[in-house]
């Protein structure tokens, strides 16, 4: 966020800065999906935005016990992106998917294990070791075997993807330009509260005093 600030404050657009982005973003989600070998997250402190949907691209997902869990765009006032909103229904289903996008809550570790978000949660110090062991035993298992296991349950799931990464990409475009996105950004840097939020709150406060 501070540096698409200073990215406005250089005389771009938003939208510039997070087309950019975006199109980098979705790179890197296509390809955790399609190298036909098993990829592990291992998943320490904080994964929000964009780190929960790589996160959701990875193959298997462990992380530690004090690790937190936000979806945080709409929070900013932004669409998903980095295809959240393909991967976290096909993970979590629809219903989940959505409480998380609408509510935005902070999960810990031990909530996203009960999502289905993450397959293992371990001690902060045994994370690497604990990921190096999965990893030593799925390199003793034949690689063409995994890649063409990941290959075909991926093969449904990718054509969906690559067309919701365009519409997420799209959606960002477009909110970036608006008057809510620019306050929230505006607030996240200034640390203070956003206008809207505020008048929000007023109007409740004045409408429960009646």
């Amino acid at each position: 966020m501070k540096a698409l600030w200073q990215h406005i404050q250089r005389g771009r657009t938003a939208s510039q800065y997070l087309r950019d982005l975006t199109a980098l973003f979705h790179r890197a989600t296509t390809d955790l999906c399609l190298i036909e070998k098993p990829v592990i997250a291992a998943i320490n402190g904080i994964a929000s935005g964009a780190g929960m949907s790589f996160a959701a691209a990875c193959d298997l997902r462990l992380t530690g016990e004090s690790s937190r869990f936000k979806q945080a765009f709409t929070s900013i006032g932004l669409p998903p992106d980095s295809g959240w909103t393909t991967l976290a229904p096909q993970i979590i289903g629809l219903a989940k998917a959505s409480e998380l996008l609408l509510l935005d809550p902070v999960l810990d570790a031990k909530q996203a294990l009960g999502l289905g978000l993450v397959h293992e949660v371990v001690q902060d110090d045994r994370l690497a070791a604990r990921s190096q062991e999965v990893a030593i035993r799925l390199a003793k298992v034949p690689r063409t075997a995994l890649g063409g296991a990941k290959s075909l349950l991926n093969t449904a799931l990718l054509p969906m993807l690559v067309s919701q990464l365009e519409q997420e990409r799209q959606r960002i475009i477009i909110q970036a330009e608006s008057e809510e996105f620019i306050e929230r950004l505006t607030a996240f840097v200034k640390k203070c509260r956003p206008y809207r939020e505020g008048v929000r709150d007023a109007r409740h406060e004045e409408n429960h005093s009646i």
